[in-house]
């Protein structure tokens, strides 16, 4: 499956320009691990991805050597060591560069907790279906908007939910996203 550009991408490297912390927060399965592994904006970055157990352990067991000397490091599944934070916001107060940090979870509040969402630290980045919007704006200009139930058909590189096939799986599809709209 090949992997479709974006538009929250933008958002994303704008955010990370001049925040030290940046949090992608959003539902399961809407594409926000896809986006961070697979975007060429992210590509350069260190990425750890927590569902992985070792790494998982690792991050757990000595969360500031690792923190400490990464320069851009992307931190996927964020929410499963809760005291994760807590070191990014130690190793943050110690230099705030901007793009330091790009955190994914699940949308809990709990993200910011911990003092990251204080004092500039932090900005919180939600993704919403209509985010998710295939193509790159900075090569095709004029479709934009919100994605509608009735557009969603398969299409490669989008998480399943919203890459169905299938009349049944579409109207699935449409009835999730209205849900989500609402």
């Amino acid at each position: 499956m090949s992997y479709v550009p974006r538009e929250l991408a933008m958002t994303l490297e704008r955010a990370l320009g001049v925040m030290p912390v940046v949090v992608l927060t959003g539902m399961r399965q809407v594409g926000k691990s896809t986006l961070l592994r697979n975007d060429a904006a992210f590509r350069s970055r260190s990425y750890l991805g927590l569902d992985d157990y070792a790494t998982m352990g690792s991050l757990r067991e000595d969360p500031d050597a690792i923190l400490d000397t990464a320069d851009e490091l992307t931190i996927d599944e964020a929410q499963r060591i809760r005291e994760i934070f807590q070191a990014v916001k130690r190793v943050v107060d110690k230099d705030r560069r901007p793009g330091r940090f790009l955190l994914s979870g699940s949308a809990n509040p709990a993200l910011l907790r911990g003092g990251l969402g204080e004092h500039g630290r932090a900005v919180r980045v939600p993704v919403r279906h209509a985010s998710l919007q295939g193509g790159d704006p900075r090569q095709q200009r004029g479709g934009g908007g919100e994605a509608r139930g009735e557009d969603v058909g398969h299409t490669p590189g989008y998480p399943p939910v919203l890459s169905a096939r299938g009349a049944g799986h579409a109207s699935g599809a449409r009835r999730c996203i209205q849900g989500v709209r609402s």
